[in-house]
């Protein structure tokens, strides 16, 4: 326990994960991954730097008809902030008064009226929901000044930036024509630029910013992210594998009194179970959490367990039974071997080979026993009618993922490229998750509480639990999903799409094309002369044929060893 409980497995939080760590790289690799690494951190810091302080689309002045006084030029009272963080404004920048020292704050605008006459007057505001509702805009003009209330919550109503206070009668000469104060206001206050447009003169169309400005920036930033991408997807950072490591403190554990983690009896010192020694323990060192000792205990290869139980396992998976019946209980409460000669020699043969799966099933399927056929002879099932002596290969069905990977090869979709992430980009629960892809079974995502249908139907094992011997059913929904399933008809339209395409004349050569594909054998002659009636009769050929695949898919044939 106290060996266990010194070594990290899991990250435990709502839904615990496997902890990960990162293979060691060589000198030159670690170099270059570092170097990488480090022109990664500077991209992305030269790119969000870019980012913030990217031109944002404002007005250019001379676009703007009549007369304009940018906020640049007006006079100002009290502490303003200039701020580009809202597009729309006009020049460089606008200004606002940071929703503080309310009543204390104004903007004026002075602007020098060429002769007497009418003008329209505008103010420029960048609109935001930090906004005052009601923003005291004063209009000077020749018959005295009116104030003005501005919602600056709501979009200008003119090109997006400016919003028209109305026209009014001005003299010749230099006067404040406009001031904007933050006096009476609760939220934030923009004062931008003030335009007055002569009566009868058509506003022009107003332009933005440069867009040569906007384009090198643009530019700048493609090619920035582009090297940073090319970097990512060149790889070279060491490879993330689930592996355990050292707890920050292992060490030994008290013994839980009663079972009551609560209440802590003395220190059980870390070891190993003795009645399975035949050499003297492993010393494990103070700070250690013994793990390494624990590994090479358990692969010794004097432990008479590890490698039968594993060798086990593998004839279990390739003839459907172990050697020991009760692959999950290897000991004196499971079934005796039914050949322990048998088992040992395999045992011997595992280790000598350097503990390779490989080999150990390259070993076992090169053997007579495995090639043997399934067919019972009345002699040999009086004497050994469980097939404890493999006389016989044994008959069985197969596991859900054959059968699926079956399915998708016959229809010639089986993706069967190696390695990589299957899980959907973006999926952050499980729930609702739609399984797709021709990708090996081999790399179908397994959630906690979500499996393809197929999985279900067919007896995957529960992946919260760890299952030697898979159960085995013959359930109606097994056959109903082989018959309605939009997963199969889709593989068996996509089978006989395949079929039709091949250089074959006779509805004979398609008929055993079809059974080899599918169950390894030519058909019976009575299974030809039921096929050939059936195509007959159906002048739809890749409707017909569709119907023959999935009802090939469906056949216990299919679905077995023989």
């Amino acid at each position: 326990a106290g060996i266990l409980k010194g070594t990290k497995v899991v990250i435990h939080s709502n839904v615990s994960t496997w902890n990960k760590r990162p293979l060691p790289l060589s000198p030159e690799d670690e170099r270059l991954h570092k170097k990488r690494a480090a022109r990664i951190k500077t991209l992305q810091q030269e790119i969000s730097l870019l980012r913030k302080n990217k031109p944002k689309a404002s007005v250019l002045i001379s676009s703007l008809s009549g007369i304009v006084v940018d906020d640049e030029k007006a006079e100002k009272k009290g502490a303003w902030t200039r701020s580009t963080s809202n597009s729309g404004y006009v020049a460089a920048n606008y200004l606002h008064d940071g929703a503080a020292g309310k009543g204390e704050k104004e903007v004026r605008y002075r602007a020098r009226i060429p002769g007497d006459g009418k003008f329209e007057v505008r103010i420029s505001y960048t609109e935001g929901s930090n906004r005052d509702r009601k923003v005291p805009v004063i209009v000077r003009h020749a018959d005295g000044e009116k104030i003005n209330y501005v919602d600056q919550t709501r979009r200008p109503p003119i090109d997006g930036s400016f919003i028209s206070l109305g026209t009014y009668d001005f003299l010749a000469g230099d006067w404040d024509v406009v001031i904007i104060s933050n006096k009476g206001t609760t939220a934030h206050v923009i004062a931008d630029a003030v335009q007055l447009i002569p009566e009868g003169e058509a506003p022009k169309s107003i332009k933005a910013t440069s867009p040569e400005e906007t384009g090198r920036t643009k530019e700048q930033l493609a090619s920035l992210e582009s090297e940073l991408q090319s970097l990512k997807e060149a790889g070279g950072a060491s490879a993330m594998v689930i592996a355990a490591e050292e707890a920050p403190d292992p060490g030994d554990i008290p013994i839980a009194l009663r079972g009551n983690a609560h209440e802590a009896g003395p220190n059980a010192p870390r070891g190993f179970i003795k009645i399975l020694q035949s050499n003297p323990s492993p010393v494990i060192a103070p700070k250690s959490s013994g793990r390494a000792e624990l590994a090479d205990w358990i692969a010794n290869p004097e432990n008479p367990l590890t490698a039968r139980v594993y060798v086990n396992r593998i004839w279990h998976h390739l003839f459907g039974r172990g050697i020991v019946q009760s692959v999950d209980n290897f000991g004196q409460m499971g079934d005796s071997p039914s050949n322990p000669e048998l088992l040992d020699h395999l045992s011997t043969l595992f280790i000598e080979e350097g503990w390779s799966t490989k080999a150990l099933i390259r070993n076992i399927m090169l053997s007579r026993v495995y090639q043997l056929s399934s067919l019972s002879t009345p002699s040999q099932a009086s004497t050994d009618i469980e097939n404890l002596y493999h006389w016989r290969q044994n008959h069985r069905r197969l596991q859900a993922e054959a059968i699926r990977d079956s399915i998708l090869s016959v229809s010639g979709t089986l993706d069967e490229r190696l390695g990589g992430n299957t899980v959907k980009p973006g999926t952050k629960t499980e729930y609702g998750y739609q399984f797709g892809g021709t990708r090996r079974s081999l790399y179908t995502p397994v959630f906690r509480n979500t499996l393809p249908e197929i999985m279900q139907v067919f007896d995957f094992a529960d992946p919260n639990l760890v299952t030697g011997a898979r159960t085995t059913s013959s359930v109606p929904t097994q056959a109903l999903f082989m018959m309605n399933n939009p997963f199969v008809q889709e593989q068996a339209e996509l089978a006989a799409e395949r079929l039709l395409k091949e250089p074959l004349s006779e509805e004979a050569s398609r008929i055993n094309h079809s059974y080899l594909l599918a169950l390894g054998r030519p058909p019976t002659d009575r299974e030809e002369q039921i096929l050939l009636s059936y195509l007959q009769t159906n002048t739809n050929s890749k409707e017909s044929w569709t119907q023959i695949f999935q009802s090939l898919f469906a056949s216990l044939d299919f679905r077995h060893l023989h």
